[in-house]
């Protein structure tokens, strides 16, 4: 899938590997941010894999909290 992320400070990369969607999401800043990220296709969840960051399955993304520096993946489902 592809993906665009607000704010500025949010680097992210969706994939696939045999069959399954992943979303890695990153926040490159000092600060707290609430990361929303825009997928072209519609998924029903994220599941974190990472533990301790959960994300919100919108109809147009992902929308997460991240803290200063942090990262969290996800496999998304349909």
């Amino acid at each position: 899938p592809e993906v665009v992320a607000e704010p500025a400070d949010t680097a992210c990369r969706a994939w696939r590997k045999d069959g399954v969607a992943y979303l890695l999401v990153c926040n490159t800043s000092d600060k707290d941010v609430e990361a929303k990220v825009g997928l072209s296709e519609r998924f029903a969840s994220a599941v974190d894999l990472l533990g301790g960051i959960p994300a919100e399955a919108r109809a147009d993304g992902v929308s997460v909290k991240l803290p200063p520096m942090g990262v969290s993946m996800f496999r998304l489902k349909k």
